[in-house]
């Protein structure tokens, strides 16, 4: 597993979309880790012969066997998954590597005045304020920009629409997070250990019933991944990246003035990567 910054390693900043039950696990400081699914899935590598390597009693084993290639169909670009190779494997991780930064994204709202312009037109200014869905009465002050409970219908700072996580542009994000480990896994060889570090604390919901019965963490994790991923999601057991992070503090508690607002906070929206876990 990667703890460590390169050498020389400029720090570079990506988002990251979280559920509204996540974002609370990351504000109550219970989740450090995230699990996202590993695209494309690594493959199990072949022999010049043909034959697969590993190959025994109609079983494949671990990821020793297999092989990645980060460009689908790029068989020239295939790395071995083998231990004294796999940091070559985690150094290609999308969200980032160790010392680098994932600004979270969630659902969001500005006041209804703009409710007409696209996400990049709504600020950063002053005057703008932001609405996060999953905890809307929190009160965050960060530069040129709040997070705060927005108005009722009919009053002057009224809420407008909700918008999706998708779309949250770099200066409405509320939180930032710094990586401290990337590693490769099943995503069923979870510990219990690790499944309450995503977030979990075995209290999951039974059939239709409005109760909640304690399970092991790593059972609820598997009931969220497949909430987020799908029917079968857990059976299909892919690989993950997992990121262990720490949360940052970088803007808040300030108030800064419109003129002042660091320009890194204006980088153009990126691609959405990912699962929300």
């Amino acid at each position: 597993m990667l703890n460590h910054p390169r050498p020389g390693q400029t720090v570079k900043e990506r988002p990251i979309i979280f559920s509204a039950d996540m974002v609370r696990a990351l504000l109550a400081g219970r989740k450090t880790q995230t699990r996202r699914v590993m695209k494309p899935q690594p493959r199990v590598g072949l022999r010049g012969n043909g034959d697969v390597i590993g190959y025994c009693d109609g079983q494949i084993s671990g990821p020793e066997y297999h092989v990645w290639e980060p460009k689908k169909g790029d068989g020239g670009g295939a790395i071995p998954m083998h231990e004294d190779a796999m940091y070559r494997v985690e150094r290609c991780c999308p969200y980032g590597v160790v010392g680098d930064r994932l600004w979270v994204r969630e659902a969001w709202a500005v006041n209804k005045y703009y409710d007409g312009r696209p996400a990049n037109g709504c600020g950063p200014v002053p005057e703008v304020a932001v609405e996060c869905r999953c905890e809307p009465d929190a009160v965050t002050v960060l530069p040129g920009r709040q997070h705060r409970s927005l108005g009722k219908p009919g009053e002057i700072d009224e809420r407008g629409r909700w918008r999706s996580p998708i779309f949250m542009p770099r200066w409405a994000s509320r939180i930032t997070l710094e990586i401290t480990g990337v590693r490769l896994e099943r995503v069923q060889d979870i510990s219990e250990a690790d499944a309450k570090a995503e977030g979990c604390d075995g209290k999951c919901p039974v059939g239709n019933v409005a109760a909640y019965l304690p399970y092991p963490c790593s059972y609820h994790y598997s009931q969220l991944w497949e909430s987020i991923n799908g029917p079968g999601s857990w059976d299909a057991n892919p690989f993950v990246w997992v990121l262990e992070f720490k949360r940052i503090e970088t803007h808040a508690g300030l108030i800064v003035p419109a003129g002042h607002i660091n320009k890194a906070d204006h980088t153009p929206q990126e691609k959405q990567l990912g699962n929300t876990l």
